[in-house]
């Protein structure tokens, strides 16, 4: 059910380096740039780094500038459609083999399919399909008309789509730790499945170099499979970047969020905010401040049980609530109004936990 896979033809030591290639075969923005179809865009629209690479001031700054204006990472989509896959063409057979590879990524996806994401997937996916779909129809159909000897096949729509799923779900950064937003596609090692335990394949980074290319990191069977890790990423990371999740994924995390009420000065609130510091100091809290502290966790974190500064925690929020509920109900008996308690909230893959 996985698909492609890489399996090892003989018995490979450990540290064997079995892949390395010069840049100039790695499949990236910048050669699809050197091509006609890079030329042919280059004539018409004006250059940006995509949204990723760019923060909000610059992205904004770029999109100000008078002109048309297309990520480098759109030029590669334009070119995995429309570039020929005939020998002795620009990457000519790894466009064929590309293009025969399976595409799962949520922007293909039925309405239907998607109205099963939880909601803050979903937003994610929508936000990217808005930008996908703005740069779709800043290049076509105009370059196709222009150029129609340059892009005489499927430029669709949904070969649009297909050609990010390609991108999405091959692509490799370019050296381990690359701060570059947009990654290359290698011959070969896209036939790797992803698992962030059993991996046994090291990514050292386009070169021919001594020190890169792609190593094992144990010694391997023959028929063994070589496996790669895609990440540490929770299963809405790899749904929206490849079209898949994993049972029982390490990585999946959850925010669990504490909310202090606006007047918090009774000894078992004050209690509870010292608790909640705490934790957030011996656990590593991913937000704190402001009478609000979220905490996040992967499935590792609660192989025993709840980590206990969260617990303890947890506890003297509970206890706090519970002193301030019956001093509700002994002002609501002697008639006095007292403000309800907020009810505790869980959505999509986050929780709050107001007044425990």
């Amino acid at each position: 059910g996985a698909g492609r896979r890489l399996v090892a033809a003989r018995e490979l030591p450990a540290g064997f380096c079995f892949f390395r290639l010069p840049e100039s075969c790695a499949l990236s923005p910048a050669r699809c740039l050197e091509t006609t179809i890079g030329q042919a865009i280059q004539k018409r629209h004006k250059l940006i780094a995509g949204p990723e690479a760019l923060d909000e001031e610059e992205l904004l700054a770029a999109m100000q500038e008078p002109g048309e204006r297309v990520t480098h990472r759109s030029v590669l989509y334009a070119f995995l459609m429309a570039a020929s896959q005939e020998p002795g063409q620009p990457f000519g057979p790894f466009l064929e083999h590309l293009r025969l590879g399976s595409v799962g990524v949520p922007h293909g996806w039925s309405a239907e399919d998607k109205s099963r994401l939880p909601k803050e997937v979903a937003e994610d996916v929508s936000g990217y399909e808005a930008h996908l779909d703005g740069q779709y129809k800043t290049l076509f159909p105009g370059l196709a008309e222009v150029f129609p000897e340059i892009f005489p096949g499927d430029t669709s729509e949904q070969a649009w789509q297909r050609a990010h799923g390609l991108y999405s779900s091959y692509a490799f950064a370019a050296a381990p730790g690359s701060t570059e937003a947009d990654g290359v596609l290698l011959p070969l090692l896209d036939c790797m499945n992803h698992d962030s335990e059993a991996a046994n394949v090291e990514w050292c980074g386009v070169s021919m170099a001594e020190g890169s290319g792609a190593r094992v990191t144990r010694p391997v069977l023959e028929g063994e499979e070589l496996l790669y890790s895609y990440g540490c990423k929770g299963n809405a990371a790899l749904c929206i970047g490849y079209g898949f999740g994993v049972w029982d994924n390490p990585h999946e995390a959850v925010s669990v969020q504490f909310r202090l009420p606006e007047d918090s000065s009774s000894a078992g609130w004050a209690a509870a905010a010292q608790r909640l510091s705490e934790a957030a100091e011996a656990w590593g809290a991913e937000q704190h401040g402001l009478g609000s502290c979220t905490f996040r966790f992967s499935l590792e974190d609660f192989d025993e049980a709840m980590p206990p500064p969260i617990e303890e925690a947890a506890a003297a929020c509970a206890a706090a609530s519970a002193e301030t509920g019956a001093a509700q109900a002994a002002a609501s008996s002697s008639g006095s109004q007292a403000p309800p308690e907020r009810p505790a909230e869980r959505r999509a893959g986050r929780v709050f936990l107001r007044r425990l």
